[in-house]
């Protein structure tokens, strides 16, 4: 009955933690490089019209 000791689900669940946390990191990361590469296009854009 004792496959797993509380220790090693409480080890499983930080590693589940850390797995999301990176992701949601990655994620936030994209989308400002996304926005940040749209400001830039956008700006040269703007400075090629005038």
């Amino acid at each position: 009955m004792g496959k797993y000791s509380p220790h090693e689900e409480e080890q499983e669940a930080t590693q589940d933690e850390i797995r999301s946390v990176a992701l949601t990191a990655a994620f936030v990361i994209v989308v400002i490089l996304a926005v940040v590469g749209l400001l830039a296009t956008a700006i040269w854009g703007i400075t090629r019209l005038f």
